[in-house]
């Protein structure tokens, strides 16, 4: 009971600080909601000639300070960011960047500020995560979103010079801030509070000059009470208990810090009392968005250098860039540093535009960035091979040059952690993205609500439903001319218009040579095929069926002899081995079994020894009664002729599986749980078998081939291959 209660309160207390109120319009929020709104990310935002001069200028010059200042080799060697390192960003204005010009500071954008922090990380990560600290969650970003005019006026200037840091972990509070121990008690003379507690994990810990701390207030007479955020300053009696060292970012400045009855006074409470996880959870929205910059400016640095490697290094005489496996690595880590660069170059803009909420971007473009950028630097450490597992300074003792790809590895992991974990990540976005249906239903789900009101939200929920799931059948991704402004890029928007995950949850469909196929499945054990079609646009007038399969040389540009239907149940079906057109009927309500091909699969029998072009059928077998249905898994609408026979030999492969649990039966005394189990694992173990068997059916030169009808005529200028055995075919990698 105990347990139930904490999670109850942990919930209630990250539910009363999230933002509840949508304000501004959100793509990430849109597009759950199945509605691509384009225009909030296209045309991309510009900004004044004026403060891109100024911007470039301070790059200019954060760069010739870095060139001329820094030796990352001596941060790595060290474990630390040297004084005269810290001074000299100090100088060149790199602790103001965030702030605003009439309070001293240079007054960046957000895309200027992350292509600064793309820069300082380029030379070492540990750099980019002191900068980070400071301003993205730092006090200077809560003070800009929640501190008065007076306190602005009063710490901003401070901070264009003093390093702060943030501090809201605890040794036994991680993700949970409910748990929150560290206790600010107000005074007898209500002057202030006194701060009581440890705080783990605080960046720049050793180092900063003011921290944001976030406490607990007991609730009291004229006290709120809650978790509240304060200014504090290191000359208040903040005691550094340990350094703390980690696998990786070895030159971070992180602490252990122990307050023992610290006084605050109550003018440096940012914000109202209790609004202290409100303030964190707001700040990190934006202030996240500094680790997938990071992690784009790493990826681009990996590219950079997977190039040089792989065309210098000579093996099997040629460079291994010129290497299927390597060239597939290389251009993986390209590919995806260019995706990790537009998706911060994007959020940011919007994030300067403010005309948009951008809670949900930052999370995905956070949960992106750091999970792609993982995969890049493996992929690195992969084409480096033992040279880039060997440390710099170890190439650099060989005379060979000192590639920290093992560093890079090393730093590029803790991205997964800070700032809210993957797993966080996931639980953020998941709450955002279906607020929208827990404001309208979601007390049907509430415990402990009486009947009426949950009678309340049930006609709530039809209305919004009601009018939702109609808008939800039309969308522009299904119009094969729509977004032809993008050009080359128009197909792409269209699969992003119907990729939406409200799209997926309605019936499949597909366009092909301007006609559209529609499939509807029931899944459930009761379900089988309701309708088919297989038409043209002109099928709404026409009710005359045409010669089927159609004929021609190319599956992807079908000719005019589609079949055309007016009829939701009229398709075209071969039965047995010749064609012929007629009316399906309505599926009963029983499952059907399947007793068709594959014919290798154990318990299905062939009825062709080839099958039709393009649609594989099979009969089927009701009550005594057969008839030609298509099979349940649908190839054909998931595969063109491009197709690899390992997409066919997967599909028949579950299809087989499916088959086998559909055909077991449970006793009637058995537990259900128990039974479903079991007959699982029984059918699993036969899964190797159904592979082999579909694979042997699908090998090149294996006389059952289905669909052989389909495979355009060999080109006489170029050699066939040699026939592969079933087997070897099987288990070739």
């Amino acid at each position: 009971m105990s347990s139930n209660a904490d999670a109850r309160e942990a919930r209630a207390v990250a539910e009363e600080a999230r933002e509840k109120e949508w304000t501004l319009p959100s793509f990430g929020k849109s597009l759950f909601l199945g509605d691509m709104r384009l225009d909030l990310i296209y045309p991309q935002p510009k900004a004044p000639a004026a403060d891109v001069a100024r911007s470039e200028e301070f790059l200019a010059t954060l760069r010739d300070f870095l060139l001329e200042n820094v030796d990352p080799d001596v941060i790595e060697r060290d474990g630390r960011i040297p004084d005269v390192v810290l001074d000299g960003l100090k100088k060149v204005g790199a602790l103001g960047m965030k702030i605003p010009q009439r309070y001293g500071g240079l007054g960046l954008s957000q895309v200027y500020y992350n292509r600064a922090l793309m820069l300082v990380g380029t030379w070492h990560c540990s750099l980019g995560v002191l900068l980070s600290a400071h301003q993205s969650i730092g006090a200077p970003q809560p003070l800009l979103y929640f501190g008065s005019e007076e306190q602005k006026e009063y710490w901003l200037p401070k901070l264009r010079t003093q390093l702060s840091a943030f501090a809201l972990t605890e040794p036994g509070v991680g993700s949970d801030p409910a748990k929150m121990t560290c206790a600010a008690v107000p005074t007898e003379d209500g002057s202030g509070y006194r701060i009581t507690g440890r705080k783990l994990w605080t960046t720049n810990g050793t180092i900063a000059d003011i921290m944001v701390v976030l406490a607990k207030v007991p609730r009291s007479e004229g006290h709120k009470g809650g978790i509240t955020a304060f200014i504090v300053p290191r000359d208040a009696g903040i005691i550094t208990e340990s350094r703390n060292e980690f696998m990786g970012m070895r030159g971070i400045e992180n602490s252990l810090t122990f307050y023992d009855g610290v006084f605050v006074p109550k003018e440096n409470v940012i914000g109202k009392e209790g609004a202290g996880l409100k303030i964190a959870l707001t700040t990190l929205n934006t202030g996240r968005m500094g680790i997938p910059a990071q992690c784009a400016a790493t990826a681009k640095w990996s590219a950079k250098v997977a190039r040089e490697f792989a065309s210098a290094r000579v093996q099997w005489g040629k460079p291994i860039g010129q290497h299927d496996e390597v060239a597939q690595r290389v251009g993986f880590i390209a590919a995806t540093a260019f995706g990790l660069e537009a998706v911060v170059d994007v959020t940011s803009r919007q994030a300067d535009e403010k005309r948009n909420d951008v809670r949900i971007e930052a999370a995905l473009a956070k949960l992106y960035t750091t999970e792609l950028g993982w995969l890049v630097s493996d992929g690195l450490m992969q084409v480096y091979g033992g040279r880039g597992y060997e440390t710099a300074a170890s190439l650099k003792a060989r005379g060979l040059r000192g590639v920290p790809v093992e560093q890079v590895l090393r730093d590029m992991r803790s991205n997964r952690i800070v700032e809210g974990s993957t797993e966080i990540m996931h639980l953020l976005i998941a709450r955002e993205a279906v607020d929208q249906h827990l404001s309208v239903a979601g007390d049907l789900i509430q415990e402990g609500l009486p009947l009426k009101d949950k009678g309340k939200a049930l006609t709530q929920a039809g209305r919004f439903y009601g009018q939702w799931y109609p808008k939800l059948t039309v969308g522009s991704g299904q119009n094969p001319s729509a977004y032809r402004e993008f050009g080359p890029l128009a197909a792409h928007l269209r699969y992003a218009e119907r990729a939406s995950p409200s799209w997926r949850a309605r019936p499949s469909t597909a366009w092909r040579g301007g006609g559209r196929r529609r499939r509807t499945t029931a899944l459930s054990s009761g379900g089988s095929w309701t309708s088919e079609r297989n038409c043209t646009p002109s099928a709404r007038r026409s009710s005359t069926p045409v010669p089927w399969p159609p004929t021609g040389p190319s599956r992807r540009r079908p000719s005019k002899s589609w079949p055309t239907c007016s009829a939701s149940r009229v398709r075209c079906a071969p039965s047995g081995c010749s064609t012929t057109c007629g009316t399906t009927p309505t599926a009963p309500r029983t499952p059907w079994r399947r007793t068709c091909s594959p014919a290798a699969t154990p318990g299905w029998r062939r009825v062709c020894s080839t099958r039709p072009a393009r649609v594989p059928w099979c009969r089927t077998q009701d009550s005594g009664n057969e008839r030609s249905e298509p099979p349940a898994a649908g190839p054909r609408l998931m595969f063109s002729s491009r197709s690899s026979s390992s997409a066919h030999v997967l599909l028949h492969s579950v299809s087989g599986l499916r088959s086998c649990s559909s055909t077991a039966s449970c006793s009637s005394n058995e537990d259900s749980w128990a039974c479903s189990a079991s007959m699982l694992l029984r059918c699993a173990a036969r899964l190797p078998e159904i592979v082999v068997s579909c694979a042997a059916e699908r090998a090149p030169g294996s006389g059952n081939v289905p669909g052989a009808s389909e495979r355009r005529a060999p080109n006489p200028a170029r050699p066939s291959s040699p026939s592969v055995t079933a087997r070897s075919w099987a288990t070739s990698p």
